[in-house]
């Protein structure tokens, strides 16, 4: 390649002709100089290139550990902030300490709330339930006053009917008494109202008290019986004739 100068071109014709004349043995040694010269060459651009490569290398390195030292940097500033920030927020750890101790006796304390709430929740059932059968027992026995008050009722209500009968029945009574005293006065009798026969009239007169006034004395008895309840058929009539009427 003869792209250089002339001068240049005239070493290497030069050169050409000097390699021509000398012998093999001076071709042999001037390769192997020049071998030499050439694994220099090339060892040397290689210890460059290597230096060239450890430099760009460490620069890297270098930029590299200033970019993870800014970041630690920011990561300390950021820790420290927000070790600031949970002191001022939960306290020293002595603090916090003891929040988690008054939050452990809070939880044993709902715990046992929660426990007793339970137990409470089944004794206001048991309670309902007694309350329940408390409530029928009491309709039973309102249901039993009422049947009670209803009899006493009725009982009154024939009592008022027995006060009622007896004011009669004294009235009556009364009545009789003034007619048989009439009818004795004027010597009537009192099964008839005819007048009475002298003989009759004297043997009225010599029987005893208690014979000669057998049959007003027997229907004042009775009547009196009758009055006070000690004939149980009539106080059934008294009965049975209330019903009736009620019906």
């Amino acid at each position: 390649m003869l792209k250089f100068s002339k001068g240049k071109k005239v070493e290497t014709d030069e050169e050409e002709k000097i390699n021509r004349d000398k012998s093999p043995t001076d071709k042999a040694m001037a390769s192997s100089s020049e071998d030499k010269v050439t694994t220099s060459d090339t060892k040397s651009k290689r210890e460059e290139a290597l230096v060239e490569v450890l430099e760009r290398e460490r620069k890297n390195f270098k930029r590299q550990k200033d970019e993870v030292t800014k970041e630690m940097l920011l990561f300390k500033a950021e820790n420290e902030k927000l070790r600031h920030a949970i002191k001022h927020e939960h306290g020293t750890p002595e603090v916090s300490e003891k929040i988690k101790k008054e939050l452990d006796h809070l939880r044993s304390t709902n715990r046992f709330l929660l426990e007793n709430l339970e137990r409470r929740k089944r004794q206001i059932s048991k309670l309902e339930t007694d309350v329940f059968e408390l409530d029928m027992k009491l309709q039973s026995v309102n249901n039993s006053l009422a049947e009670t008050e209803r009899k006493n009722q009725d009982m009154k209500e024939e009592m008022v009917e027995l006060i009622r009968d007896r004011v009669l029945i004294n009235s009556l009574m009364d009545d009789n008494r003034k007619l048989r005293h009439f009818l004795s006065i004027n010597n009537l009798d009192t099964r008839t109202g005819k007048r009475m026969l002298n003989h009759v009239i004297k043997r009225n007169q010599k029987l005893p008290e208690d014979e000669s006034g057998s049959i007003t004395d027997r229907s004042e008895r009775a009547m009196r019986d009758r009055v006070d309840g000690r004939l149980p058929e009539y106080s059934h009539h008294i009965q049975s004739k209330r019903k009736i009427q009620k019906n």
